[in-house]
């Protein structure tokens, strides 16, 4: 069975979070991380509970391929969260989890990973999107010839 609304409410409250309700299935919450100050998404369905970060700033098209290489090996490399695309070619943030009798801890998990991935990813992902010269500090050297 999905979560109530009034259990995600409870959640953010036990956890100090301050939110806003959007409507019965959508919050608005925020983080002040050590890099960044950014507001986020919560929302639920059916199925799943989403958190999610939308990034601030517009990708250069000359430097697409490079933030779109550089999101796919952040990817690999982290957890519980995914960088994405959406329709509109803007890069956001995720963490998708159950929300089956959705647990406080796993709740407060999917907070936190969307949190600490955009703080510690922020200024590179600034720097990536707006300078298409600029080397992703997760780009692969080139192979030897």
């Amino acid at each position: 069975m999905a979560v109530e609304s009034a259990t995600i409410e409870s959640y953010f409250n036990q956890l100090e979070w301050p939110f806003e309700r959007i409507d019965d299935k959508n919050w608005q919450t925020g983080y002040k991380g050590e890099v960044f100050t950014f507001n986020f998404y919560v929302r639920t369905d059916e199925h799943w509970l989403y958190v999610y970060v939308p990034f601030p700033v517009k990708i250069s098209p000359a430097a697409r391929a490079n933030v779109c290489e550089h999101l796919m090996r952040l990817n690999y490399k982290i957890n519980m969260a995914k960088f994405m695309l959406d329709n509109d070619g803007d890069v956001g943030l995720t963490a998708e989890v159950p929300n089956d009798k959705l647990p406080l801890g796993l709740f407060e998990d999917a907070l936190r990973a969307v949190c600490f991935y955009m703080d510690e990813n922020y200024a590179e992902l600034v720097t990536l999107a707006t300078n298409p010269d600029a080397v992703s500090s997760v780009k692969l050297p080139a192979a030897p010839q």
